[in-house]
């Protein structure tokens, strides 16, 4: 998913770089997207990601809901 519309975060499939990470990350591409989340101060939560964390670890539902039962 992209961090915001007017930026394309996509950087590219890992077996196309022959799951080398850090080759994939040292590329033009990767460097722009870090400097326009550093000179944005880009702060995005990832809620999409957030939320999955809650409901697959039942260790947090005790947590959410006596949030939301404000106890």
């Amino acid at each position: 998913y992209q961090l915001q519309p007017e930026i394309d975060s996509d950087l590219g499939n890992v077996r196309d770089h022959n799951y080398d990470i850090p080759a994939m990350l040292a590329r033009e591409k990767a460097r722009n997207l870090r400097k326009y989340i550093e000179d944005t101060h880009c702060s995005c939560s990832y809620e999409c990601a957030a939320l999955c964390n809650v409901v697959f670890h039942k260790k947090e539902w005790p947590n959410v809901l006596m949030k939301f039962f404000k106890v």
